[in-house]
């Protein structure tokens, strides 16, 4: 898909369906409590986005540093993981991937080889 290799034979998304770890119900219903009014609906979009009839969705979040990404996303993934779906974290920098459950970085979770070029 989108001409990226097939997940279903890397070691991250069995891993990730293999996952035992925190209780997601436990994240989700602590999360909840402390979200504000803007967490709520940005949360609450998404959600709409993926219970669309789909097998399988790609989301990209961006912003500048300090605008609650990695909060929105910790939700977001521990509501997919409660409906028993795989979520797998990808993402730019390994700082990032540590600050997800179960987060990797691109080039890690995709096998996809650092190459530098002259210019």
């Amino acid at each position: 898909m989108y001409g990226l290799p097939d997940l279903s034979t890397y070691r991250d998304v069995s891993e990730e369906v293999e996952r035992e770890d925190t209780d997601p119900r436990d994240v989700v219903a602590y999360e909840i409590a402390t979200y504000k009014p803007e967490d709520l609906a940005r949360t609450t979009a998404l959600v709409d986005q993926m219970n669309e009839n789909q097998k399988e969705k790609l989301l990209f979040v961006d912003g500048p540093g300090g605008t609650d990404k990695s909060f929105l996303l910790e939700k977001m993934l521990a509501y997919i993981r409660l409906q028993k779906k795989v979520a797998i974290a990808v993402t730019s920098s390994g700082i990032a991937g540590t600050l997800l459950t179960g987060g990797h970085t691109a080039h890690s979770t995709f096998r996809n080889p650092l190459k530098f070029t002259e210019i």
